[in-house]
């Protein structure tokens, strides 16, 4: 499992946001559950998913939630001259492994793929900070709807980081995973 690197004030943030909305849901709203999130992948050649594991830490409660992670890079749309940049379109697929609380989730989203050197990082290991916004497209099991977010920590750097498989070199491809997330039950006919 990768190292999560959240900052305290950035933890302290996120529990705040949790321990206000969990007072807010009634029987009117959502059943949401919030979550840091940290792992990592690997993509054996440029044509294959990234395959890996990821742990999610309730926020409320400390529970962990391990999952099996498949990620399937659809395309890159474009990238950004200046900043080298690159957009692209994923899709994710996340199951709980194990005991516990069991869900199943599926997203499909762009991403910002952000040369690590554009934050004056240097890290052998990777080439890319990783940010985006996934939408829980379909779930089943505890959660059917919610987001995971990949953004920045409050220094300013990626909490994950990706390096793409490289077909020349043969180097596979891998991701440091962190950030946050908030899974909820929005109808539970979904189920």
């Amino acid at each position: 499992m990768s190292t999560l690197r959240i900052t305290a004030a950035t933890l302290g943030a996120w529990l705040l946001v949790a321990s206000t909305a969990a007072q807010a849901n009634d029987a009117n709203v959502a059943r949401c559950d919030f979550f840091t999130y940290a792992g990592a992948t690997t993509q054996v050649s440029p044509d294959a998913p990234f395959v890996g594991t990821i742990d999610f830490i309730n926020l409320a409660t400390g529970a962990v939630s391990m999952t099996s992670a498949s990620t399937v890079l659809l395309g890159i749309l474009g990238a950004d001259p200046v900043t080298g940049t690159l957009s692209s379109i994923t899709s994710h697929d996340i199951a709980t492994v194990g005991d516990g609380v069991q869900f199943r989730l599926t997203t499909f989203d762009e991403q910002s793929l952000v040369p690590l050197e554009n934050f004056g990082i240097d890290d052998p290991d990777f080439d890319f900070g990783l940010l985006g916004r996934l939408e829980v497209k379909t779930g089943v099991g505890r959660y059917s709807c919610g987001e995971i977010v990949a953004g920045l920590d409050v220094d300013g750097t990626p909490l994950a980081r990706i390096r793409l498989a490289d077909p020349v070199s043969g180097t596979p491809g891998q991701t440091s995973l962190a950030g946050f997330a908030k899974l909820c039950l929005c109808d539970p006919n979904d189920n």
